[in-house]
């Protein structure tokens, strides 16, 4: 068996495409197991229009931070005096700027914006 490996050359051949796929399989796993675990928080997000009226209206604020470009898009959920969506885009991307631009637009404490703000990474 191995003069006919050896004769026909795929004994180099098989042992590369073993140690691929080999390569591959290790490279799934350690992907799925560092890239797949969130790095949010476990505690679930609640919502209601109770808080919204504790915070000023605003019910909820998403940052999304462009890799590609300088800016942020911020969507704000505001619930007073009717439910809408606003949409900013800022020219800045760190989050202490993004926070105080948004409490002057909205004119409420940066505290209501800290505290309800998530951020997010958009990816091309």
């Amino acid at each position: 068996m191995k003069h006919l490996l050896a004769r026909a050359k795929l004994d180099f051949w098989l042992s590369l495409v073993i140690l691929g796929g080999c390569f591959w399989l290790a490279g799934t796993r350690w992907t799925q197991h560092y890239l797949g675990v969130a790095k949010r928080p476990t505690t679930p997000l609640l919502l209601s229009p109770e808080t919204a009226i504790q915070n000023h209206g605003v019910l909820s604020i998403r940052a999304t931070l462009s890799n590609q470009r300088l800016f942020t898009h911020v969507e704000v959920v505001v619930v007073q005096p009717v439910a809408r969506t606003l949409s900013f885009y800022l020219p800045t991307k760190s989050p202490t700027a993004i926070e105080t631009s948004l409490a002057k637009q909205l004119q409420v404490p940066v505290e209501t914006i800290h505290n309800l703000i998530r951020y997010e990474n958009s990816f091309p």
